[in-house]
């Protein structure tokens, strides 16, 4: 016997492992034979739902995990819902890690909703329920779109996202007239303080502007974070900016209240987006 009235080999039982050989060739079958026999099992306090063990094993130590003892409400956090979704993400190496307990929730309860709801996970992995299953599939890459120049007056195409953005000058214009005609996609900016020439790309790593209405300036991930754009459309979203590089259009959202019209004598640059019509076939 030990000091602590365990026989020497024998690993005591915990709350929840009340079997240790059993939990030993459980491992075995699991493939982690190349770990050596299992010398100890710990519980770790402080768990509010799962149990969570420390394993000494005689080539190292895991971590295991195992459902709640006893009755839990439907609604409580459960291992069998994270053992549904990790198995059916088996294949889909990198993601595992990174979901949590929110997007175990939505996939469980996708399969309730209507045919071609989806669930967007982390590492660019989609989730979608189509009849009869979910399909998982991972995201292509958006690459962001190349900087190119409007004209003033003029127009540039971005045939990545099948767009036009096309530049006029327009005097006579109250700003109460450009508040009340300016929408997602058509806008009117201060001619002036947009200077003489305007470019079309995608945002960049620090881009900051002052949306129109708002106190301050403010990040533009934030801005679009808050606007609930998708992290793979987020890329290819246009951006007018100025020559030196001041955002003076989110392009389906918000001017900067920097290039608002404030003066009806001034000239005024209207800008509009409009979808190019798809290319006829040969």
């Amino acid at each position: 016997m030990t000091d602590g009235g365990t026989e020497p080999g024998r690993v005591s039982a915990v709350p929840g492992i009340e079997n240790p050989p059993g939990l030993a060739k459980w491992l075995a079958g699991g493939g982690l034979t190349d770990l050596g026999e299992l010398q100890a099992v710990h519980l770790i306090a402080g768990g509010r739902s799962n149990l969570t063990y420390r394993l000494d094993l005689a080539g190292g130590q895991i971590v295991l995990r195992r459902p709640p003892l006893g009755h839990v409400l439907p609604t409580a956090h459960d291992m069998s819902r994270e053992y549904r979704v990790l198995t059916a993400l088996s294949g889909t190496a990198g993601i595992r890690p990174a979901l949590r307990s929110g997007h175990y929730d939505q996939l469980v309860s996708l399969p309730c909703r209507e045919a071609g709801a989806q669930v967007l996970l982390p590492r660019g992995v989609l989730a979608r329920r189509e009849h009869g299953l979910i399909r998982f599939s991972r995201l292509s890459a958006a690459l962001p779109l190349p900087e190119r120049a409007l004209p003033i007056p003029g127009s540039v195409e971005i045939p990545e996202i099948g767009l036009s953005i096309v530049c006029m000058r327009t005097e006579g214009l109250t700003p109460e007239d450009a508040a009340r005609l300016a929408g997602p996609y058509e806008a009117f900016l201060d001619a002036e303080e947009a200077g003489r020439s305007l470019v079309v790309r995608s945002r960049r790593a620090g881009d900051t502007f002052r949306p129109l209405g708002a106190p301050g300036q403010a990040r533009l991930k934030k801005f679009l974070i808050g606007r609930k754009v998708p992290l793979h459309e987020r890329d290819r979203i246009p951006l007018v900016t100025t020559a030196d590089g001041r955002i003076a259009w989110v392009v389906g959202h918000r001017i900067s209240e920097r290039f608002k019209l404030r003066e009806p004598a001034r000239c005024a640059l209207h800008l509009t987006a409009r979808a190019d019509p798809p290319e006829s076939p040969d």
